[in-house]
C-alpha cells in the first residue's frame, strides 16, 4: 500500500513538473540571484530616485555596448537555426536591440563585467546550437521585465528614472520577452539539463555583476 502511495506521489510530481515550462523552471532555479538584483542599491536607487545620474549614465553607456553583442549573438543564432519560425524570432530580437542601441553614443570603454558577459554570449552563439543561445540571452529580457513590474509598484512619483521603469513595465516589452521565451519553450525539451541551467545561471550572475559595476562606477 505504501509503495503504491509513493509511486502515485512520484508520478504526480513528475506530471506536475512537465507542465511547468522550461523558462519558468529556469527562473525558479535562479530566484536567489534575481531577488539580489531587485534589492541591489542601483536598482532600488532607480525606484527611489536616489541613484546618482553619473552612475545611471555610465550604466546606459555600458548597456548600449552590451546590446551590440547581444544583437549579434541573436543574429548568429538566427543564421544557424534550420527552423524558419525561430529564424524570424532571432532576427526580430536582433533588430529590436539594434534600434535601442542606436539611441545612445558610447562615451567610455567596456568595463570588466561587461566584457565577461559579452564574451559569454559570443562564445555561446558561436559554439553552441541556437537553443542554447536563446537560453543565454533570455535572462536579460526576462529580468528587465520583472524589474520594470516590481519597480513600478514602489517607484517614487518624482524619480528621474521613471522612463526606464515605464519602458520595461510596458506590454510592448512584455511581447518582446515572450518571443525569447517561446524560442526556449518551443524546443520540446521538458527537462532542464545541467548545461541549460548553467547557461541561464551564468547569464543571471553577469546581470548582477553588470548592475554592481555600474553602482561602483568601475
Amino acid at each position: 500500500m505504501k509503495i503504491h502511495a509513493l509511486l502515485f506521489i512520484a508520478l504526480f510530481v513528475l506530471r506536475l513538473s512537465t507542465q511547468i515550462s522550461v523558462t519558468d523552471r529556469l527562473w525558479r532555479n535562479n530566484e536567489g540571484t534575481i531577488k539580489a538584483i531587485l534589492n541591489h542599491s542601483f536598482v532600488q536607487g532607480m525606484a527611489s530616485g536616489d541613484l546618482k545620474k553619473k552612475n545611471y549614465d555610465y550604466y546606459t553607456d555600458q548597456d548600449m555596448m552590451y546590446l551590440s553583442y547581444y544583437s549579434r549573438a541573436s543574429a548568429l543564432a538566427g543564421v544557424k537555426t534550420t527552423n524558419n519560425s525561430h529564424f524570424k524570432s532571432f532576427l526580430r530580437i536582433a533588430q529590436s536591440t539594434i534600434v535601442e542601441r542606436e539611441q545612445v553614443k558610447n562615451k567610455t570603454s567596456m568595463n570588466p563585467a561587461n566584457i565577461k558577459y559579452t564574451e559569454f554570449l559570443t562564445s555561446t552563439a558561436r559554439n553552441m546550437d541556437p537553443f542554447y543561445t536563446a537560453v543565454a540571452i533570455a535572462p536579460c529580457g526576462v529580468l528587465y521585465g520583472y524589474l520594470g513590474r516590481e519597480l513600478a509598484k514602489i517607484a517614487s512619483p518624482t524619480t528621474k528614472y521613471m522612463e526606464w521603469i515605464t519602458l520595461y513595465n510596458s506590454t510592448d516589452f512584455e511581447t518582446e520577452v515572450k518571443v525569447i521565451e517561446d524560442l526556449i519553450n518551443d524546443n520540446n525539451t521538458p527537462v532542464v539539463t545541467d548545461v541549460v541551467n548553467k547557461l541561464y545561471e551564468t547569464a543571471m550572475k553577469y546581470e548582477y555583476e553588470f548592475f554592481d559595476a555600474a553602482y561602483r562606477y568601475e
